[in-house]
Parts: structure tokens; C-alpha cells; sequence
């Protein structure tokens, strides 16, 4: 019984001795420097990974975040979700999951079926967060990127209801009108929409 109590805090010991002293002090270093100056790669997000420090990989997600590295950041963010016990940042991780979802809906290109899918994933995330943190200090930010995200959806719609339009598809570009129009009364794109609409009825189309 008592080797194994030596055994194990032994082992226990060593655990310790993984996650402090110089060599890792010196690993946390470089990695600081690296992503102070900006760098974001698979590389480096496994060593931040390998440290296992939260506030490290909250850090590092922002900066993957600021160089439009979606993929790394969100690798990241689950690391961090999963394996942190502390709750102080959990909505700053939160924000930056809506964050990088936000950002695949930018990066989507001309398509806007896919944006409007992505864009639906960055709003429940938005949703999410404004509903589980409302006294986060980056509620804010966020109510300002559902408006972003609301309007950028809107002309989205308001761009696919003119291509059925143009190609003969007079019913769907119709329906998808009404449809900005109801569910994204207040943006740019519904005024555009009502527009054309009534340009419609004149026609009698």
C-alpha cells in the first residue's frame, strides 16, 4: 500500500512539473512572442493546445480571429471550452465563438445560399450569447454585429429574389421578397424590396 501511494505522488508530481518550470516557462515565452506578433498557424495553436493555460487560448483565439484564421480559432475555442474549469471568461469565449462565426459569413464570398446558412449559424451563436451573459461587458459588440449580421442577410435575400426574378423564376423571387419583408422589416434591403414589389404590381406580374 505505501509503494503505491509513492507511486502515485510520484506521478502526480510529475504531472506538476509538466505544466511549470523553466522549460515551460521558456515554451509560453516564444509562444507570447509569436502571437504578439501576430501569428496565427496550426503549428502554434498546437503548442498553445499543449500548454493547457485558459487565458492563453482565449488569447490566441483573438489574435487567429484578427488574421481571419476561422478554423484555428474555433480549435481554440473548443479547447478552452472543454478543458477549462474557470467561468470568469466564459462569455469572452462565448463572444468570440459568435465572433468567428460572424467572420465565416464574411469570408463566404458571392454566394449568398451558403452566406444565408452561414449567417444563420452566426445569429443563433449571437442569440445565444446575448441570452446566457446580459451583463457581459461585450453585449454591446454583439448587439452591434446582429445588426450587421441582420442587414447583411437582408441584401443577401434582397440579391437572390432579383436573380429569380431575372431568370424566370417570377414566383420565388416574389415569395422571397415578402419574405425580406417580414422578417427584416427595419433594414435597407426591405425598402428595396417594397420598391420593387410595387414595381411588380404595376407591371401585374
Amino acid at each position: 500500500m505505501r509503494i503505491l501511494i509513492l507511486i502515485v505522488a510520484a506521478l502526480w508530481l510529475a504531472g506538476c512539473a509538466s505544466t511549470s518550470g523553466p522549460a515551460v516557462e521558456a515554451r509560453r515565452s516564444e509562444v507570447l512572442l509569436q502571437l504578439d506578433n501576430g501569428r496565427c498557424d496550426e503549428e502554434l495553436s498546437g503548442r498553445v493546445q499543449s500548454l493547457r493555460e485558459p487565458d492563453l487560448l482565449l488569447q490566441a483565439a483573438w489574435v487567429c480571429v484578427q488574421q481571419m484564421q476561422t478554423d484555428a480559432a474555433e480549435g481554440l475555442l473548443k479547447t478552452y471550452t472543454a478543458s477549462s474549469r474557470q467561468t470568469a471568461h466564459a462569455d469572452y469565449a462565448a463572444y468570440l465563438q459568435a465572433v468567428t462565426s460572424l467572420l465565416r459569413f464574411q469570408l463566404a464570398g458571392e454566394d449568398d445560399r451558403q452566406r444565408l446558412v452561414l449567417g444563420r449559424e452566426a445569429h443563433q451563436r449571437y442569440a445565444a450569447f446575448v441570452r446566457e451573459y446580459p451583463l457581459s461587458a461585450y453585449r454591446q459588440d454583439a448587439a452591434n454585429h446582429l445588426q450587421q449580421l441582420h442587414d447583411a442577410m437582408a441584401a443577401a435575400e434582397y440579391r437572390l429574389a432579383r436573380l429569380a426574378l431575372e431568370t424566370g423564376r417570377a414566383d420565388e423571387g416574389q415569395q422571397r421578397l415578402r419574405y425580406l419583408q417580414r422578417e427584416y422589416p427595419r433594414s435597407p434591403a426591405a425598402a428595396d424590396a417594397n420598391v420593387l414589389l410595387q414595381q411588380l404590381q404595376g407591371l401585374g406580374r
